[in-house]
């Protein structure tokens, strides 16, 4: 899946697989941007920032899909 932003800090490209992994799942996440005006200055930083911020979309997504998985799922 591939989301482009429309709006925003500055443009941004997020590509997400997921595949296979025993009993689960492994999500993978590409994301590319390019950083502009003064988000320039800090480019050595968004990596790590980004990496940060996905790591939690996915803590929240196990989160909501372990809730509404039941018992007997």
């Amino acid at each position: 899946m591939t989301i482009d932003t429309v709006e925003g800090t500055f443009p941004i490209t997020v590509t997400r697989s997921v595949a296979p992994a025993g009993t689960g799942c492994l999500i993978s996440a590409d994301v590319r941007g390019d950083a502009g005006g003064l988000f320039r200055l800090a480019a050595p930083l968004l990596p790590a920032l980004v990496k940060r911020s996905v790591g939690g979309d996915y803590k929240r997504l196990k989160r909501l899909l372990e809730k509404s998985a039941g018992p007997n799922d």
